[in-house]
């Protein structure tokens, strides 16, 4: 007579063969007992997926497979009853032993701790097993098998699941500058003389342009009016922005980003937003005193609430001191992209223009009350603006800008760390980048 495998045995082989592919799909290694075994198909090894580092913690797994309904089955349950011989086995070793039961062509499998079960007599004796669908399903039980394969007293530890992070940069791209800067000797020493010449002839000069050594420079064409009667249009001479932009010398770089904060001085001049040199930043003039100025700008898609960026704070006799929404800038050079640094901040004075004597006093208050939350939006508002978003004229500009530089990092924290972290954030500006250009 010929040989026979039975369709019992191929229905076991396709048990632990769609047993091993899910346990496999777990990131742990499973061993297929192979020839003669009196009760275990195979073996699970613990291995942690992040580091690929393998265990040797080791689980027994018996797989039983059917094709038909097991005892009792609904949507919910069913019993398995263990032989007494297999349960005699599955208890006596010194190895956990997982029981999975499997139903192949539905693909499904389900599967219970032997040991951690049967923990009494009782339980014993009747050789019962209670399987609830849903909790005891081998799908997403990866944290539950390996918690039972590792003793509490092992050592092992493994890190938990990386918390990733988006983050969103106070540091905005600069997309476009003008492709030449234009200079020639001029007689002046000084911005200032040229500007007080300028308005005793009533002349209106754009405002993009340096003097150095003896020169005017400019993204204007200075050999053209009304430069030209402010220079030596015979020493006229034109440079390629990107040398300046991208030089290896300090000078050149520095002189260029001196460039654009004058393009970034005649930009921000439209929304009465002016330059504090002394103080060294930008901040929102206003509209009237007697009145609080808003300003709405775009979130990405949507519209985010008005903040308000001129407001009085009165006493009960006559207003105390103005805040003005602030911001301190600097042009920095990463990896050859130029970008604009907002750390935003604020202005106090005591008639909206000239600065309030308590001013660092004021300054320090607010720092300590802000949050991260605000900081970003003003941060965003900032950005906004400088996007052309929030009603700046849509002719080309000298200068233009993108977006926030934003990036994805395996650092952060889980959002129960974040909910019982109560200490206040520091709002100063984090520099994130270790190289600059």
């Amino acid at each position: 007579m010929s040989k026979k495998i039975s369709q019992r045995d191929i229905l076991g082989e396709r048990g632990v063969a769609f047993v091993r592919e899910i346990i496999l799909g777990m990131g742990f290694m499973f061993y297929e007992t192979g020839g003669v075994e009196a009760g275990i198909d195979g073996t699970i090894e613990i291995r942690d997926q992040k580091t690929e580092e393998a265990t040797n913690i080791i689980l027994q797994v018996q797989v039983k497979s059917t094709s038909q309904n097991w005892e009792k089955e609904s949507d919910a349950s069913f019993i398995y009853r263990c032989s007494e011989k297999d349960l005699k086995y599955w208890l006596n070793g010194n190895a956990p032993v997982l029981l999975i039961l499997s139903r192949p062509q539905t693909k499904e499998a389900y599967w219970i701790s032997i040991k951690d079960y049967f923990h009494s007599s009782k339980l014993i004796s009747e050789r019962k097993i209670i399987i609830d669908k849903n909790q005891n399903s081998l799908s997403g039980s990866e944290e539950a098998i390996k918690n039972i394969g590792i003793p509490k007293n092992s050592g092992v530890y493994f890190n938990p699941p990386r918390v990733k992070e988006n983050l969103i940069s106070n540091l905005l791209k600069v997309n476009n500058f003008p492709k030449y800067i234009h200079s020639a000797d001029t007689s002046y020493n000084k911005g200032a003389e040229l500007w007080a010449e300028t308005q005793n002839l009533g002349i209106k000069l754009p405002g993009e342009w340096i003097i150095w050594q003896g020169r005017i420079w400019s993204f204007h064409d200075v050999s053209e009016k009304p430069f030209a009667q402010f220079c030596d249009v015979g020493t006229y001479q034109k440079d390629n922005s990107s040398e300046w932009a991208y030089s290896l010398g300090f000078d050149k770089r520095n002189r260029f980003s001196w460039l654009l904060r004058e393009c970034l001085k005649n930009k921000l001049h439209k929304l009465n937003v002016y330059f504090d040199r002394k103080e060294d930043h930008f901040y929102f003039g206003y509209l009237d005193l007697k009145k609080s100025r808003q300003i709405n700008y775009r979130k990405g898609s949507r519209k985010s609430p008005p903040i308000t960026v001129f407001q009085a704070y009165p006493n009960f006799v006559k207003t105390y001191y103005y805040r003005h929404t602030a911001f301190i800038h600097k042009f920095k050079l990463y990896s050859n992209n130029w970008y604009l640094e907002i750390t935003p901040t604020y202005r106090y004075t005591y008639n909206g223009k000239n600065l309030a004597r308590k001013r660092n006093e004021y300054l320090s208050k607010i720092k300590k009350i802000e949050k991260n939350k605000s900081v970003l939006s003003l941060v965003e508002l900032w950005a906004s603006i400088l996007t052309r978003k929030n009603g700046l004229d849509r002719e080309k500009e000298l200068l233009e800008f993108g977006e926030l530089l934003k990036f994805e990092i395996n650092v952060g924290l889980s959002k129960a760390k974040i909910t019982s972290n109560k200490s206040k954030i520091d709002n100063n500006t984090l520099d994130l980048f270790s190289n600059e250009n």
